[in-house]
């Protein structure tokens, strides 16, 4: 169902008027592109009504000077770093051979597989990575993330299941910038079972790294279903 704009575009124009452009950090001329921007991608349903109302919380703050941008926690801080991290936030009108979770980027290395909405544990969704024929390598990854101290640990957890003899590929992946330097180090492959279960990856940052990726694979036949994923600093030793 899409959601209407009529109401967002008048509020967050009306605080604008009232609040002054010296307290706005965008030009009224740069909110009502991103507001057609946001009515485009809503009437394609290419954005889900949770993320058209942050996104209109944020320009109305921005708008009225409240805005405070949000800094990456420290390497140690216990908060997740994944976004949509229950796969809650779906948008049906993308290709069933890429990602089709909010947030999430989508990865396909040979073979047929399909990316579909499957039911979870305890009644939530999941993400369910499927080969449809021969098989290869399928999967999901996050955006970049920042690396913030020089030979950070990372740990990755994600609960999952298969069927068929789908094997769980966990890595943390290298973003190489101009340098060639590498991010992090960390990857493993299991075998999970039909019945839910955790798995855990931990990685190191190398030096020179700026940001970094986590990706969860179906490496092999059969379905591989992922719920439930966290990503944190470690505690220094």
């Amino acid at each position: 169902m899409r959601v209407r704009l009529v109401s967002l575009t008048f509020a967050v124009l009306l605080v604008i008027a009232f609040a002054g452009f010296s307290r706005a950090d965008f030009s009224l001329e740069e909110i009502r592109a991103i507001l057609a921007d946001l009515a485009e991608q809503n009437q394609q349903c290419l954005i889900s009504p949770q993320r058209l109302t942050a996104k209109k919380d944020m320009l109305a703050a921005r708008a009225d000077g409240s805005f405070k941008p949000v800094s990456p926690p420290d390497v140690s801080a216990p908060s997740n770093w994944v976004q949509n991290a229950g796969f809650e936030e779906y948008n049906p009108n993308t290709s069933a051979t890429q990602s089709r979770w909010i947030w999430w980027g989508g990865w396909l290395w040979k073979g047929a597989y399909a990316f579909e909405r499957a039911a979870g544990s305890d009644g939530k969704p999941c993400a369910a990575v499927r080969c449809r024929g021969e098989a290869g390598q399928a999967g999901i990854f996050t955006p970049p993330l920042p690396i913030l101290k020089q030979g950070a640990r990372y740990k990755a957890t994600v609960r999952a299941r298969a069927e068929g003899g789908a094997v769980l590929e966990m890595r943390f992946k290298a973003d190489v910038e101009a340098t060639g330097v590498g991010v992090a180090d960390g990857a493993k492959k299991v075998s999970p079972g039909e019945a839910w279960a955790e798995f855990t990856l931990e990685g190191t940052a190398k030096p020179g790294a700026k940001s970094f990726r986590l990706y969860l694979y179906n490496d092999g036949p059969g379905s591989l279903f992922l719920g439930d994923v966290k990503l944190e600093g470690q505690e220094e030793q």
